[in-house]
């Protein structure tokens, strides 16, 4: 998983060649870390979009997601609200939309 650093949104801007290379913190879960569960909050000052079996929500800054192995599915939570992907969920910085909210 990749994070911009705050103060770093203009790397975000289309038709935008930004000034330098964006700072990113990268960290991986390998299948010997043999972890069940997980959990992420989405740093301030950026919005993220998460997508799983076709769905797509808008993730505001600060909010903690949380996600737990269940049997051949990834159980998740978006504050309150509970789901369940079968095999892949995707992660990433865009621009806010209203109508991607949750």
């Amino acid at each position: 998983m990749a994070f911009a650093k705050k103060g770093k949104r203009d790397m975000l801007e289309p038709n935008v060649i930004p000034n330098s290379e964006p700072t990113i913190h990268v960290g991986i879960v390998l299948p010997e870390d043999d972890f069940t569960s997980l959990s992420i909050r989405i740093p301030n000052g950026e919005d993220y979009q998460l997508e799983f079996s076709g769905q797509s929500f808008l993730i505001d800054p600060q909010t903690e997601l949380f996600f737990k192995l269940s049997g051949e599915h990834i159980q998740f939570k978006i504050g309150e609200k509970e789901y369940s992907a079968a095999n892949e969920i995707r992660l990433f910085p865009v621009f806010k939309s209203e109508s991607l909210k949750p």
